[in-house]
């Protein structure tokens, strides 16, 4: 119970890294589309932290896993529907004007990487079954938020190479 417990600190405190890494950054991009998912985003990995912490403060009371009645059903909600919302929106408008921003979010991607990975590995040295499906829904969500940042990235990239005449592939 004690590596769960360690597992969901350091986890509480990558999602608030998360949150404050959006927050922080939302302001910087230039692109409107960009500046509405990190925003989303913030709101998105709030809700793990909360989600995280509510399993943490039971679990460090000795409750059992068998104890927790914690919802895991919709926590991608808000993502889905922000996504849905925003692939509906000016197509044209693109990130690949500003080159700093097309920084922000493969720092973004980055992040997302290693929330996945983390979780991953944690899920892979997990033996509670509540505790693994905790960490699967968890790395499941993370690789939905890396694949929204490595295509944007990429497309964006592929953008730029196009209007410079270079065609690497």
């Amino acid at each position: 119970m004690e590596k769960v417990i360690k597992i969901l600190k350091y986890a509480m405190h990558m999602e608030k890294q998360g949150e404050n890494f959006y927050l922080k950054y939302k302001d910087d991009i230039e692109n409107e589309r960009g500046k509405r998912i990190f925003e989303n985003l913030a709101k998105v990995e709030r809700e793990h932290y909360n989600l995280l912490k509510a399993y943490y403060d039971e679990l460090s009371q000795n409750k059992s896993w068998d104890d927790l009645n914690i919802d895991l059903s919709g926590g991608e909600e808000i993502f889905e529907a922000v996504m849905n919302e925003e692939k509906d929106k000016i197509i044209s408008e693109n990130i690949k004007d500003n080159m700093s921003d097309m920084t922000i979010m493969r720092m973004a991607y980055l992040i997302e990487n290693d929330f996945a990975n983390f979780y991953q590995k944690a899920l892979e040295e997990t033996d509670n079954d509540q505790a693994k499906e905790l960490l699967d829904t968890l790395a499941k969500w993370e690789n939905k938020h890396r694949e929204l940042f490595y295509n944007e990235f990429k497309d964006s990239m592929k953008d730029v190479w196009f209007d410079q005449n270079f065609y690497p592939f």
